[in-house]
């Protein structure tokens, strides 16, 4: 990796430069944010957003499935915008996404315009990623992912103004966003060798000295320190050091964060997503830019850590084996965005007067109309039922608007399913929640009534459980993993819309 930094304009920062560059920043940070709070979830979702959400609301800042799931930095954030905002708590964690987000979008265009001096491309880039699908629809619920792209591309653009200025306090900040990263999502822990590279050269080049070196440490530890408190306090409540760490790196997912491979099957989940999420022309843009950004004077540096940054994300994604591998793709999409920029000013820069004139109108067009192909994939999708068995038929839930809708406030089902379990076991009845990605909902709804009387149990043990609450002359309701399951038999089940109840 060299250090060369050949340029045909000057981009150094002056302030004039970066007082324009700050407001237009901003100005791109209020309209996303604008978009993504509109759009935002209102109640509780199902999965890992209501997991977080439960545990943010009852305080519990560690996950029984380990550390690696525990995301401090994301979890107090939601607790500060729980205790400020005065919104039902689902909502306000599904703010914190949303400024996310946000803040995502507003550092493309930062980043974009920073390496290539130019607004436009800057501006079709972050309205991409924007509008894309998967991004905006983790922009919109209470999911880590947006956050880890907020810090991902705050790390690169410091990266990228270390290779224009050589001021060491870019290399300082640059670790203090990895830090952070780390603090919200290990996915942080991808760029770190790449990060840690840069400084390794400034070091060999003399580029910078031991005092930077110290104070990167220093700034990535003190980044990263919300979830390295909760190791040493693992490892001294355990007497395990290496089984704190171990959970900080995996949880319970250590199979899967090591691979056994590539799935063809999820691989191409991932590939649809993707395509969903860029149905214009981002992807070719950004393989321009990733082929000829070179020549628009961006430093080597700068375009061989961008290129090794996007080439690790995706290669981790691929190879983790789990279902819904396509949403780790989200702080890689931040990435492709950055790369269409550069693609687009290239574009600007080199192709003739006539295509310079018809791209911008074309790519902003079709970035336009994206959410209207959203609708459109959804309702063709649900009349060829591309789902087929794959569907999980949760109740009341919508299988192709809750994957292919990608604003969240329209995904209600996990709080029509909760709210009327709640309501059917009155004040001190039994709820059985076959599936553990709704329970999260349920165990939400009672916390939010204060219900304690109200029993929760999952779908094991429950013969001799409902036979106690009916001696007990408790009402029984039953949440059936998939709408329509037949419920246990032997008892008089009454149907409640997807639920069933014994009163």
């Amino acid at each position: 990796m060299s250090t060369t930094t050949s340029t045909s304009r000057d981009l150094t920062p002056t302030t004039g430069r970066a007082s324009h560059a700050l407001l237009g920043w901003a100005v791109v940070l209020a309209a996303a944010l604008l978009l993504y709070a509109a759009t935002a979830a209102r109640v509780i979702q199902w999965q890992d957003s209501g997991s977080h959400v439960l545990r943010i609301v009852q305080g519990e800042v560690t996950n029984p499935l380990g550390l690696a799931l525990a995301h401090p930095l994301f979890y107090w954030l939601g607790r500060a915008f729980v205790g400020i905002l005065p919104v039902e708590p689902a909502h306000a964690v599904s703010l914190v996404s949303a400024l996310a987000g946000a803040v995502a979008v507003a550092n493309v265009f930062g980043l974009v315009r920073q390496l290539c001096g130019r607004v436009a491309p800057a501006v079709l880039a972050a309205a991409s990623l924007a509008v894309a699908h998967t991004f905006w629809q983790f922009s919109t619920i209470p999911e880590s992912y947006t956050l880890a792209a907020a810090l991902l591309t705050a790390e690169m653009w410091c990266l990228v103004l270390w290779a224009q200025t050589r001021r060491p306090v870019w290399l300082v900040t640059m670790f203090l966003a990895s830090g952070l990263g780390l603090a919200n999502h290990n996915l942080a822990l991808l760029t770190l060798p790449v990060v840690a590279t840069v400084l390794l050269l400034a070091l060999w080049y003399r580029q910078a000295g031991w005092r930077t070196l110290l104070a990167c440490v220093v700034g990535w530890l003190v980044g990263a320190s919300s979830l390295l408190v909760l190791v040493v306090q693992e490892a001294i409540g355990t007497g395990d050091v290496s089984g704190a760490i171990h959970s900080m790196l995996f949880g319970r997912y250590e199979s899967h964060v090591k691979g056994e491979g590539i799935s063809l099957r999820l691989a191409a989940i991932s590939v649809a997503f993707t395509v969903l999420s860029f149905p214009n022309l981002t992807l070719l843009a950004a393989v321009l830019g990733a082929v000829r950004g070179g020549r628009l004077g961006v430093p080597r540096l700068a375009m061989y850590a961008l290129l090794a940054a996007l080439g690790i994300h995706l290669l981790f994604v691929l190879r983790y084996s789990v279902v819904d591998q396509y949403t780790f793709l989200v702080p890689a999409y931040a990435l492709i965005a950055v790369l269409a920029g550069l693609g687009y000013a290239y574009m600007l820069d080199h192709w003739s007067s006539a295509w310079r004139r018809a791209i911008p109108v074309a790519a902003g067009l079709m970035i336009v109309v994206t959410p209207l192909w959203y609708v459109v994939a959804t309702a063709t999708a649900r009349h060829y039922d591309v789902l087929g068995a794959q569907k999980r038929d949760k109740p009341y839930r919508d299988d192709y608007a809750y994957l292919l809708l990608p604003w969240g406030v329209a995904e209600t089902s996990a709080e029509r399913m909760s709210s009327q379990a709640l309501d059917l076991a009155g004040e001190r009845g039994l709820v059985i929640v076959e599936d553990g990605m709704g329970m999260f909902a349920v165990q939400y709804q009672r916390l939010m009534r204060d219900a304690d009387e109200v029993d929760l149990i999952g779908g094991d043990d429950v013969e001799a459980r409902i036979a106690e609450a009916r001696r007990a002359n408790r009402p029984v309701v039953l949440v059936p993993a998939r709408r329509g399951d037949t419920p246990p038999a032997g008892y008089d089940w009454r149907r409640e819309g997807d639920l069933y109840v014994l009163p």
